[in-house]
């Protein structure tokens, strides 16, 4: 189980700079796609072509070919990704404000324990392990104050 702590950590930073995120996500699909006269998937498909003419001229090309059809592919699908993301991000400010009260709750209870924030589920688990023990003890007390009693009835 990863860390409360460290997911809302990543969640905070995500909405606190949605708007960068968004931003800076639609300048670089201009960059990779959107920019019809410019766009880097327009200047490999033109670079691949300008080779396909002249492939059987030098058979090292076919190599190079191949590169920038990987490279074509690879653009493609961060393309793909960057639009999954765009439909993804959530600006709802009261997440943030809901997250921000649940960090500021976990740094109380870290300060408390005199743990990191990302220390609280070590130490969670810890306390678990330790009652778990405790129960058990007084189970094996009253276990052994039983065989007590039978010892003493022999007695």
């Amino acid at each position: 189980m990863q860390d409360e702590f460290q997911i809302l950590d990543l969640e905070h930073k995500q909405l606190s700079n949605a708007e960068e995120l968004l931003q800076n996500i639609n300048h670089a699909l201009y960059f990779l796609s959107d920019n019809e006269e410019n766009s880097a998937l327009r200047s490999l498909h033109h670079a691949l072509q300008s080779l396909e003419t002249i492939q059987r001229v030098d058979p090292k090309i076919s190599a190079w070919i191949e590169s920038i059809k990987h490279a074509l592919i690879h653009v493609s699908d961060a393309e793909d990704e960057l639009h999954r993301y765009l439909e993804t991000v959530d600006l709802d400010p009261k997440r943030l404000q809901w997250i921000d009260q649940r960090i500021g709750a976990l740094f109380d209870i870290s300060r408390k324990h005199k743990v990191a924030p990302h220390e609280l589920l070590d130490l969670q688990q810890k306390i678990s392990a330790e009652l778990i023990d405790l129960e058990m003890s007084d189970s094996r007390l009253i276990n052994l104050g039983k065989k007590l009693e039978l010892i003493e009835k022999k007695i």
